[in-house]
């Protein structure tokens, strides 16, 4: 009997298993969301599952604090009006 195949499948499950848990962990401690938008990510993660934990990993964790938010756009004012 081969084992290879189960067992690659095996790997491959855990692995998609455990990269959805740690998109979940991370979407629920992320302080760089406000709790609208982690809502939204966690309800995303666990209801759409791998493709819904991929986006969340490429998207939501770069994204810039409110605060963050607000100095950028107060930068960009300033800039304009010294020009």
């Amino acid at each position: 009997m081969n084992i290879l195949g189960p067992l690659l499948l095996g790997a491959i499950a855990v692995t998609l298993f455990a990269t959805w848990i740690y998109a979940l962990i991370s979407a629920i401690k992320n302080e760089r969301l406000d709790s609208t938008m982690r809502l939204t990510w966690v309800i995303v993660i666990i209801f759409v599952t791998g493709i819904g934990a991929l986006l969340y990993l490429l998207i939501a964790p770069n994204r810039p604090r409110p605060e963050e938010q607000v100095l950028d756009e107060w930068n960009r004012r300033q800039a304009r009006m010294r020009h």
